[in-house]
């Protein structure tokens, strides 16, 4: 079980979508397997990505969800370089210290 890497979240998000996001990878992390290396966890958090997505992470796109959309401007976007450059670091930050903690 993964969920406690998404217990605390950003300071801030990019768009409107990017929280909705964050819960429902919760929620898939709930049911994985805790990877051996931070290589194995970018692979499960990117596989869950595309899940909830529907489309790859890539620098400057912004991805439309309609489940996540509830009203007013950036509704329902994910912006892809908030997830590749504070989302993602910020979980594998997450996991290095936890990793860390067991460790000693």
């Amino acid at each position: 079980m993964l969920d406690y890497l998404l217990s605390k979240e950003p300071n801030n998000w990019d768009l409107r979508g990017d929280p909705y996001l964050w819960q429902e990878l919760r929620n898939y992390l709930k049911h994985e397997s805790e990877p051996e290396t931070e290589a194995e966890l970018e692979a499960v958090l990117i596989k869950g990505f595309e899940i909830f997505t529907g489309a790859s992470p890539a620098t400057g796109k912004e991805i439309f969800v309609e489940k996540f959309s509830h009203g007013g401007t950036s509704s329902g976007f994910v912006c892809c370089d908030f997830w590749l450059r504070k989302g993602f670091p910020f979980l594998l930050e997450a996991f290095r210290q936890h990793k860390n903690l067991k460790l000693t």
